[in-house]
């Protein structure tokens, strides 16, 4: 079993050693495709138990946002605030 282990912890090691050393890049690219395969006919429970969406109902636009490491949007149990 100790040995099991040891050799478990030298594959973990190695695997790190490469990531280690990366340099972290200054800028990151994404690409975000959302499918909206939903329209007003498409069957859901509504909160006040009617069978449908409301009328009115419809998707927010999509945002995005840039931050550091520090920034906090929410909090559990709390409403979101502005940046």
């Amino acid at each position: 079993m100790k040995t099991i282990a040891t050799l478990l912890l030298a594959c973990v090691m190695l695997g790190m050693t490469p990531m280690a050393g990366r340099a972290q890049s200054e800028s990151a690219r994404y690409k975000v495709t959302f499918d909206a395969a939903w329209d007003a006919s498409t069957p859901h429970p509504h909160p006040d138990g009617v069978d449908a969406f409301p009328a009115s109902a419809h998707f927010s636009a999509l945002i995005g946002a840039v931050h550091g490491a520090g920034v906090s949007f929410w909090s559990p149990g709390q409403n979101a605030r502005p940046a």
